[in-house]
């Protein structure tokens, strides 16, 4: 479909959860997600410094309009984009082809974009409410262009999202533009794009964008696995098409991956096709076929977790705390927590410590709680990690001491965690 080729006349704005992608343990993106972070970083800082030069701290609803598409005369320098499309051409011959026709479709959604971008751009002088209807009404057309992994890089349609998304409010993908807006050019040298990453600012954190980032860079490393036939890879990029984790979402890109995935042998592909079906989304509900899949995936994690598999165990113990594909069964559900646990699962550890504080496991102490996630933590686990320096805060499971909660947090910002990073920065604390 051609972007702005149709534009809808009623818009409606769905707002998106931050979800935790269920059993997700690893970027796997490799040397390309320091790369992105690398650049990234750069340009929001450099982008952040501009800001806090001009604006002070806040601005206004006329200076987040003007940050973000005014400043007419701040046009980026001729030539700017030009440069940025060279230095994005695909280093490649033998993808030569599928390449150009991919630029060709961009060219063309952008020359039909171009348009109902101007015209959302002269109503952002008008009234907010205007505004976003007209964004809104124009990433539509946009989105399956900016979620298709397929497609080369283009610098052009992402400054285009950034625009269109910071005149929208849509935050989710405010951050990811600007993080791509930030991969793929130098703000210190083009001023749209450095308007565009200021209008972040506004919406967004410099963490969100950073973060964004990163789940960009996961989801081309688990794609590029994908195609190369990699079965638990395709159960990723489906999982992160569904809950909008470095693409924009899209239900039926994830069922289509999951469906390849199941296809593959892959058991968590198989329980979210499950999960699909038993809810009816995407496709109609059909209690019969969502048997099919979790039994099929309860099988496939059986075989795994006898063979010593922690993430295998993890996702058995899920299927009978549920009863879904197994008689239910939560003593068998918690046996299989605690044994993915020991064997690893920084995923099984952690889930035990919040059973006990959410009143799951109502005959575990907090001081049993703490080990649990100290174990998970000492995996590398993330939200464990950050558990950890939480706990030595407030005294929760072990003794009270600031100066340990806060080597824990240092340990998380050290890995990525931008919620560690703030903790610390409030504080006056290096990480």
């Amino acid at each position: 479909m051609r972007a702005g080729a149709s534009v809808v006349a009623a818009v409606v704005l769905v707002g998106t959860a931050c979800v935790v992608a269920h059993g997700a343990q690893e970027d796997a993106a490799g040397d390309v997600a320091g790369d992105v972070t690398a650049s990234v970083e750069a340009n929001v800082e450099h982008a952040l410094s501009v800001y806090r030069a001009r604006y002070g701290g806040a601005m206004g609803l006329d200076g987040e309009v003007e940050a973000a598409f005014g400043a007419r005369a701040d046009a980026d320098e001729p030539g700017a984009n030009e440069a940025n499309d060279a230095n994005e051409a695909d280093d490649t011959e033998d993808a030569g082809d599928a390449d150009n026709a991919g630029a060709a479709r961009i060219e063309a959604a952008l020359a039909d974009l171009e348009p109902h971008l101007t015209a959302a751009r002269q109503v952002a002088e008008l009234h907010r409410q205007e505004e976003a209807l007209a964004a809104w009404a124009t990433l539509e057309g946009l989105r399956p262009l900016l979620g298709d992994l397929s497609l080369p890089e283009s610098p052009e349609l992402w400054l285009a999202a950034g625009e269109l998304a910071n005149m929208a409010g849509d935050t989710q993908l405010v951050a990811l533009a600007a993080a791509m807006v930030c991969r793929t050019h130098d703000v210190a040298e083009s001023g749209r794009a450095l308007r565009v990453v200021m209008g972040a600012l506004e919406h967004v954190s410099p963490g969100d964008i950073r973060t964004a980032a990163r789940e960009r860079a996961a989801i081309v490393g688990y794609y590029r696995r994908a195609l190369d036939g990699e079965a638990r890879a395709m159960g990723e990029v489906g999982k992160r098409y569904a809950y909008s984790s470095g693409v924009p979402r899209d239900r039926e890109h994830a069922l289509r991956w999951w469906r390849r995935g199941a296809e593959a042998g892959d058991g968590q592909s198989m329980e979210r096709l499950g999960a699909m079906y038993l809810r009816g989304e995407v496709v109609e509900e059909d209690r019969d076929l969502a048997r099919h899949w979790y039994e099929r995936a309860a099988a496939v994690y059986l075989e795994g977790a006898e063979a010593g598999d922690a993430d295998a165990m993890y996702h058995l113990s899920g299927l009978y705390r549920g009863g879904l594909g197994v008689e239910k069964d939560p003593a068998a559900g918690r046996a299989w927590l605690e044994r993915a646990a020991k064997a690893g699962s920084g995923w099984a550890g952690h889930t035990l410590a919040m059973g006990q504080h959410n009143g799951q496991f109502e005959d575990m102490t907090a001081e049993e709680a703490a080990q649990w996630d100290r174990m998970a933590a000492e995996t590398g686990f993330m939200l464990a990690i950050t558990n950890m320096a939480w706990r030595y805060l407030e005294g929760h499971g072990v003794e009270r001491d600031e100066a340990e909660a806060m080597a824990w947090y240092r340990k998380a910002a050290r890995r990525g965690s931008e919620h560690a990073r703030e903790a610390l920065e409030k504080r006056g604390l290096d990480w």
